[in-house]
């Protein structure tokens, strides 16, 4: 029985991931960088910090991680705050878990303060009975310690929650914690593996 569901954020809650992808674009081209769609396929799901590793080891860059990292971050929010922009069919979602009486919660790599913004600026901050983020776990996606330590701060059982990914690093970390799923794939992860899924759906509208 289901009795509870997890989302991601970014690509599920809100269609930001075309924003991270700019900004590091824009972060990179200051360092003769030109980044290619395809070049951040192995990061949609992991911690930012997970993601600036790959960045500046994959291209060589001579600044430390957290340099990269905050530089990222402040050119992020900026476009954020300019554009929090919901993925599509996301309130009638909310609305049909709601009915079915789940306890919801957030499970995303990103950082509080980027999930804070989201929530404000949509005013769906209520509707979530916890918010676990990349700050608060050590191992980012695909390891399912994110969506263990969600369904713990909810009181429910693992295999009783729902988790509703757009990002094949999420899907395993939700198979690795035992708990059924449904990927939602967007632009930039509809080319990866989502077989572990349990249901693989167009969009968030499809969700029933």
């Amino acid at each position: 029985m289901i009795t509870a569901a997890i989302l991601d954020l970014d690509g599920v809650i809100v269609d930001s991931e075309p924003l991270h992808y700019r900004s590091e674009k824009e972060m990179l081209s200051k360092r003769g960088v030109d980044l290619r769609p395809g070049d951040v396929k192995e990061i949609v799901g992991r911690t930012e910090m997970e993601g600036i590793e790959y960045l500046r080891s994959r291209f060589g860059l001579k600044d430390s991680a957290k340099q990269l990292y905050n530089e990222k971050q402040r050119i992020y929010k900026r476009m954020l705050r300019k554009s929090v922009k919901p993925r599509r069919g996301l309130f009638e979602l909310l609305n049909v878990l709601e009915a079915e009486g789940l306890a919801l919660a957030i499970a995303s790599s990103a950082p509080r303060e980027n999930i804070d913004i989201v929530l404000k600026a949509l005013e769906i901050e209520h509707r979530f009975r916890a918010v676990v983020s990349g700050d608060d776990v050590e191992r980012g996606k695909p390891f399912p310690d994110i969506f263990l330590l969600a369904a713990q701060r909810i009181g429910a059982e693992p295999k009783n929650c729902l988790v509703i990914e757009d990002a094949q690093n999420g899907v395993e970390a939700a198979k690795r914690a035992g708990m059924p799923c449904v990927a939602v794939p967007d632009q930039f992860t509809q080319d990866q593996d989502f077989s572990a899924a349990n249901v693989v759906a167009r969009s968030l509208e499809e969700i029933d």
